[in-house]
């Protein structure tokens, strides 16, 4: 599990790397939604970074969440809905599985550019 949590981890901390790169910029109407979904992957790292640090596999396994509020709930429909996005999130993320591995590689080729 350990090992699991440390990738979840990792993939989150990449994924918020990217969201507060200045090099991408969201449309002003979802910006709240966008803040509502970074405090909820902050909000997630504690949980994660106790699960991986976890000396045995109980430890880790009641390691709770926090509880999402309702912002929480919702922001990532309203961002889709907002950009016409289909709020089917398995349907419409086929053959993008690999898409922070592929901004984040992006990232640091245009970092060493620089």
């Amino acid at each position: 599990m350990d090992a699991a949590a440390s990738a979840r981890l990792d993939l989150t901390r990449r994924t918020l790397t990217l969201r507060d790169d200045s090099s991408y910029h969201w449309p002003i109407d979802v910006s709240e939604q966008i803040a509502t979904i970074r405090g909820s992957y902050l909000a997630e790292m504690s949980t994660l970074n106790t699960m991986a640090d976890s000396a045995d596999f109980s430890h880790a396994y009641y390691s709770t969440f926090p509880e999402a509020t309702t912002e929480q709930q919702s922001a990532g429909q309203e961002v889709r809905s907002a950009l016409g996005i289909d709020p089917d999130t398995v349907a419409s993320c086929v053959g993008h599985g690999n898409g922070i591995d592929a901004l984040t590689s992006e990232n640091k080729q245009r970092d060493a550019g620089a």
